[in-house]
């Protein structure tokens, strides 16, 4: 009895810590996981505190290959007009980087652009925030851009081969990126939610200076 006794005392302690090791890794698992999806929308679970979360349907979850958390790959883009290539991480700015996907011209694009400079540039370059709008597919005129009131750099990716990495089909879609180059918050397509939010973020990303 006595022997009996002083086995399972000396088990409990370790039985404890296989419990404690199996619930951290537990723990673990759920927070690896980003996405959680209800009725058939997706919630990103890793979303730095306080920022907005990324809500998508299920049929834009499908087409996201880069979300929050992570780092864009490696890509290298000319700039419209026949600049050669270069790291598309050398245009990151050192406080966060705005980083925007646009293919053909149309409504939600031409808003997106014409919000760019009132929105981010202006308010933001001084604190070494960047923009980085990139052209899906065709090259687009650059004129057509500057009469959306950007007059800024513009990459192109002619092939889709960069935006392949990324994601798929739904354009345009904005990402926004801390001064390490991860992804804190993104969206698919524009709409006055998305300029409502992508606001939000920038405040938080570089607060009011005192």
């Amino acid at each position: 009895m006595v022997t009996g006794a002083l086995t399972f005392a000396t088990a409990r302690p370790r039985i404890g810590r296989v419990i404690i090791i199996a619930a951290a890794e537990a723990l673990m698992r759920l927070l690896a996981l980003c996405l959680v999806t209800v009725g058939g929308w997706s919630v990103c679970l890793a979303q730095p505190s306080g920022y907005p979360p990324v809500v998508l349907s299920g049929e834009h979850q499908e087409q996201v290959k880069v979300g929050v958390g992570e780092t864009l790959p490696e890509l290298s883009l000319p700039a419209v007009g026949g600049e050669a290539a270069s790291p598309l991480a050398e245009r990151y700015g050192e406080a966060g980087t705005v980083v925007v996907w646009f293919g053909k011209l149309d409504q939600q694009t031409k808003s997106l652009l014409r919000d760019l400079t009132p929105d981010i540039v202006d308010p933001y370059a001084k604190r070494n925030l960047a923009v980085v709008p990139i052209a899906v597919g065709e090259a687009t005129s650059i004129e057509a851009i500057k009469q959306l009131g950007f007059s800024g750099e513009v990459l192109v990716d002619a092939k889709s081969e960069a935006f392949s990495q990324v994601g798929s089909e739904s354009l345009p879609r904005v990402y926004v990126l801390d001064a390490k180059g991860k992804i804190v918050w993104f969206d698919i397509e524009y709409s006055l939610s998305t300029r409502r939010e992508l606001a939000q973020v920038l405040k938080l990303l570089l607060p009011a200076r005192k």
